[in-house]
């Protein structure tokens, strides 16, 4: 059970930031800040304005990166978050992008077409159990249902697995408080996404925060050695380190967040020229090597399921 964030807590954190070359802040858009949102809604995906100013605001400061995350399409997400600099980590890590780079995962493409095969077997499912959507992308498949129907969540996961097992598609399911994601059945996550990109960054052992909720892949939380990992979830059993109860209380985290960089860099400035601590932080460009590696690795489990 991770802590609770508290005043005590709140002060470590503040002794790292102070010490910290750099700031990477990662949040899962739609555990956290979104589920929060009076404007989230399955048919429009919008965050409030405030929201928007905070991570702005955190995102122009220097030394900081912000990387949003999402399970929907990465154009679905950048169209909610128009803010220019910021890391956009959608279809659960499957897709990334930010202005130094473009990254889709090289073996997602090979999964379009068994996915394709699932939607027209599920286009069925709304006739058979009333109130479910289901809602086709390129990389994902979405089933939502009332997670108060009794019954509903047992019944719709069997007969998604059945399908994906009698078709013998590559593919995964992953539950979330009402509903099924249906994506890419590769060894890859939203962790090995912000693992990639944490990598990807030109200065000595930025600070990193992860803030993810109750549905967020747990991968997230133990992808970066030393992050300061926040679960949004009352109680539940995780492997971050802190957490908070109510998504409510993330804009604020983040809001704290930005003040106490914003005192790091005038304590900076005020040591500026005479020591060099004001931090630097920089992108990368993504390297095609991954991208062999990843398909050498497909190819590697292809054959060994052929063998």
């Amino acid at each position: 059970m991770p802590e609770r964030l508290l005043g005590e807590q709140r002060d470590e954190i503040e002794r790292r930031i102070a010490a910290a070359s750099s700031l990477v802040l990662y949040v899962d858009l739609d555990a956290t800040i979104g589920s929060a949102a009076p404007a989230f809604q399955s048919r429009g995906l919008e965050l409030e304005v405030e929201a928007l100013r905070i991570l702005e605001e955190l995102s122009r400061l220097e030394g900081v990166l912000v990387c949003v995350m999402s399970g929907g399409p990465l154009a679905e997400l950048k169209e909610r978050v128009d803010i220019p600099g910021l890391v956009f980590c959608g279809d659960h890590g499957l897709e990334v992008e930010s202005e130094a780079f473009r990254f889709v995962h090289p073996e997602a493409a090979r999964c379009r077409g068994a996915l394709e095969a699932l939607n027209q077997r599920l286009s069925g499912l709304p006739l058979l159990v009333p109130g479910v959507e289901t809602k086709a992308r390129p990389l994902a498949t979405t089933v939502r249902f009332d997670p108060d129907e009794m019954g509903v969540r047992e019944q719709l996961g069997s007969m998604i697995r059945s399908l994906i097992l009698a078709e013998r598609l590559d593919l995964r399911v992953a539950e979330g408080i009402g509903n099924f994601e249906i994506c890419p059945g590769l060894d890859w996550n939203e962790g090995a996404a912000i693992a990639w990109v944490y990598q990807r960054i030109k200065t000595s052992d930025p600070l990193a925060f992860v803030i993810g909720g109750a549905t967020t892949e747990e991968s997230v939380f133990r992808a970066i050695d030393g992050a300061m990992t926040v679960q949004v979830a009352p109680g539940s059993s995780t492997q971050a380190r802190y957490r908070l109860e109510r998504p409510e209380e993330v804009l604020p985290m983040i809001d704290w967040l930005r003040d106490r960089w914003t005192r790091r860099m005038d304590r900076a400035d005020s040591a500026w020229p005479s020591s060099n601590v004001r931090p630097v932080l920089k992108l990368k460009e993504a390297s095609p090597i991954l991208n062999v590696r990843l398909r050498r690795a497909a190819i590697g489990r292809r054959r060994q399921a052929l063998g």
